[in-house]
């Protein structure tokens, strides 16, 4: 069971989010129906806690929010308030890689780069750093040195006149 997953959740109404295993559900979007008129809030009730996670109220023109959370355990959720919340995401399924899909970009392969100790106890610098600093040098003397062109252009055009 792969895509969209929508709930609505009524106030003073619970729901149990039903996540098949090896599976995650992310919540993207909370959103008040289009004939809402009171404020309403949804609540997570998350390894015996309760999680308030949005208020909606149309009063303050706040209908809708965008949110990112990932549960891959039972959840229930709570709405206070007057009406409804539509809660809206997706459904996909958890490979061997759960930090990538939970938002870390980390990839076992992408360790940092190890610098060398000199015998002082102090890192050495990196191959190459020195290179980059006189080429940044370089750089900067180019673009000095165009600007210098420059104003020696203005100068030799004001003598001709």
């Amino acid at each position: 069971m792969e895509g969209f997953y929508g709930v609505e959740v009524a106030a003073g109404k619970q729901v149990s989010l039903k996540i098949p295993e090896e599976h995650a559900l992310r919540l993207t979007q909370l959103a008040l129906p289009a004939n809402a008129s009171a404020a309403i809030s949804l609540i997570v009730s998350f390894q015996g806690k309760q999680f308030t996670i949005a208020t909606l109220d149309p009063k303050r023109n706040v209908f809708q929010m965008s949110t990112d959370l990932v549960f891959t355990e039972p959840t229930t959720l709570t709405a206070t308030g007057a009406g409804c919340v539509h809660v809206t995401g997706y459904v996909q399924p958890v490979g061997d890689d759960v930090d990538s899909f939970a938002g870390h970009d980390f990839d076992d392969d992408e360790e940092e780069e190890m610098v060398p100790k000199k015998k002082n106890g102090k890192p050495a610098a990196p191959a190459g750093d020195d290179e980059e600093e006189e080429d940044e040098e370089d750089e900067d003397e180019e673009v000095d040195g165009v600007h210098a062109e420059d104003e020696d252009d203005e100068e030799e055009e004001d003598d001709e006149d």
